[in-house]
């Protein structure tokens, strides 16, 4: 690294007179020539970033250049480009991470504290947006492409330093910013509208930065807000054109998305004929508003329509496509996989609650939002990469898949019980699709195999994910009556390792009502196929036994229901053990004393 030469460039991007940043006639040039040297940088230490950072580039040049240039667009473009290549995410070995982190950090703050700069940046794509709704529009060009991979490029890369900030105030802060200047508006055109606009790599990216927005929001409870978000919906989001809440009137386009925020400083509704600017002062807005509001309203567009299930079949689609390659495959390509199913997962849960709760969105959203991802090469998919995950023992990518596995089987078992008769047909063929089309490509099959290979090393989550995807099961195959009865093909279904880690969920400190509802319904299974003295060992009934001890006012009312069955296995134990026998069984006598006493 030639630092006097670095040094010298980074003085001829402009410099402050008083108050007002003056831009050198040399500035983009000199802007292009810095990328370079960050492109050239290829080390994981990353040194000439690290130097600029020291410099206090970002804070001192780059941010006072943008805002006042902002209506340059070809320079606007080339500053957020050296600061997408300033804040790339750091290598896991490189030998200063800490380092590294600190100044992403110190570049991300600056960026906040200058929070109308992310306005500025949407401003790039602005117009072709705007297009796309148009009468005719086309797809993107090569250079709006460009721009629209640059800004997706840039906020991941600010998502990422804010994920892995300890400090959660980081990731707020951001947060709040992104939801205040409508990120949230442009992420639903994007995904309305992937196949115009969204190469392979946008597709990733715009995967990536949904799964990072949303990864500490809870779906249930962003579900129980659906119904508030249908009444914000009817009362400042009828019209369907998006508004940015600026308090300088300017135009903005109306997009095809299905909200449009309302800032509670009223913001203007634009005039498409007017030109647009983008020097303009923040309106500065509660960070509640827009969490509340917002999110839900994006989720609401979503599963109010096809577009999710669209979306995600077509990201996958691009990732099967790149699956061939070896080398991505073992890298880039496995991350990419994880963020499609953690945002598959967390739009299915989303769904799957809708579903249950009684709000004024169930008539609406049905599971035709996601019939996409019921196509049977993405479930065939699903096994085949559940299976390879584990042959790799990366049980994390296993528990990934699993967990999209439980959230599709609630979907299907709620369509079937609570669906129109239009979707209880569907349910019905996703049924034999995922159970019956063969012994071998049964989910069922597949978590009993699991099951009996998993060991006490292997992760917690995981033992879990495979215990809700077997009973999910279990519950879906028992309505099927006839298929029910022959449920003893699946002769692992009752396997002793399987029994074992069910039972044993009952001294667990971690009771969740869900945890619960599965031992209740595999020891429900046990009774109807005939098969409860696999459950006469000590252990068994030892857990049992503890369990159907604890007092009644501790318990819900789904435990309750379980201890009657604890009882029920007791009393059949005590019914065999003290029948009349020629030959008095001395392990039997033993179990009687020490549980009956």
């Amino acid at each position: 690294m030639n630092e006097a030469h670095l040094l010298s460039l980074t003085s001829n991007i402009g410099v402050k007179q008083n108050t007002v940043y003056v831009k050198d006639s040399q500035c983009l040039e000199t802007l292009q020539d810095l990328i370079r040297f960050l492109r050239r940088d290829s080390t994981s230490e990353r040194y000439v970033m690290l130097q600029l950072s020291a410099w206090n580039t970002m804070n001192k040049d780059l941010i006072p250049l943008i805002l006042t240039y902002s209506q340059d667009k070809n320079l606007v473009y080339h500053a957020v480009k050296l600061i997408a290549f300033l804040t790339l995410p750091t290598d896991k070995g490189a030998n200063n991470l800490l380092e590294q982190n600190r100044a992403h950090l110190s570049d991300l703050n600056a960026l906040i504290e200058n929070e109308h700069i992310f306005a500025i940046v949407l401003g790039l794509i602005i117009e072709p947006l705007q297009q796309l709704e148009s009468i005719g529009g086309t797809n993107f060009k090569s250079i709006e492409s460009k721009s629209l991979q640059l800004i997706l490029t840039f906020y991941r890369n600010l998502l990422i330093i804010a994920e892995e900030e300890s400090n959660t105030r980081v990731k707020k802060n951001l947060s709040s910013c992104l939801f205040k200047y409508n990120f949230l508006d442009v992420l639903l055109v994007l995904v309305q509208n992937h196949k115009r606009i969204l190469s392979h790599e946008d597709t990733a990216l715009t995967i990536e930065i949904l799964q990072l927005l949303f990864r500490d929001i809870l779906p249930e409870k962003l579900a129980e807000k659906f119904s508030n978000a249908q009444d914000i919906e009817q009362d400042g989001f009828a019209n369907d054109s998006l508004k940015f809440p600026f308090q300088m009137k300017m135009s903005v386009p109306r997009f095809s998305g299905k909200f449009e925020p309302k800032s509670v400083h009223h913001p203007v509704e634009m005039n498409r004929k007017r030109k647009i600017l983008h020097n303009f002062p923040p309106v500065l807005c509660p960070e509640k508003i827009y969490f509340d509001k917002s999110i839900p309203q994006f989720w609401s567009a979503l599963l109010d329509s096809t577009y999710f299930g669209a979306f995600v079949y077509h990201a996958w689609r691009d990732i099967v496509r790149a699956s061939g390659d070896v080398e991505q495959r073992a890298t880039e390509w496995q991350t990419r996989c994880y963020n499609l199913l953690q945002f598959s997962t967390f739009g299915l849960r989303i769904l799957s609650k809708l579903l249950f709760y009684n709000n004024t969105l169930k008539d609406k959203i049905s599971i035709k939002s996601v019939a996409d991802i019921f196509d049977s090469s993405f479930i065939h998919w699903l096994r085949m990469e559940w299976i390879a995950l584990e042959n790799k023992k990366d049980y994390y990518g296993a528990n990934l898949v699993c967990s999209t596995l439980v959230e599709m089987t609630s979907i299907v078992h709620k369509s079937s019980v609570h669906g129109t008769e239009a979707e209880k047909d569907v349910s019905k063929f996703l049924v034999r699709e995922l159970y019956f089309k063969s012994k071998n490509e049964s989910l069922l099959e597949q978590a009993c195999i699991s099951l009996k290979k998993f060991k006490s090393k292997y992760p917690v989550a995981y033992l879990f994910s495979l215990i809700y995807v077997l009973n999910s099961s279990l519950t879906i195959v028992k309505m099927q009556q006839s298929q029910y009865e022959g449920i003893g093909k699946y002769g692992n279904i009752h396997d002793n390792s399987i029994i074992y880690y069910h039972i044993n969920l009952l001294k667990s400190r971690n009771k969740s009502e869900l945890l619960l509802d599965s031992v209740y319904i595999y020891l429900q299974s046990i009774m109807s196929a005939n098969r409860v003295e696999k459950l006469f060992t000590f252990k068994h009934l030892d857990c049992l036994h503890e369990y159907s001890m604890i007092s009644r006012s501790e318990l819900s009312k789904l435990a309750l229901k379980l201890q009657q069955e604890c009882r029920f296995v007791l009393n059949c134990f005590l019914v065999a053990a003290t029948r009349p026998s020629g030959h008095p069984n001395e392990k039997k006598k033993l179990f009687l004393e020490v549980l009956f006493s």
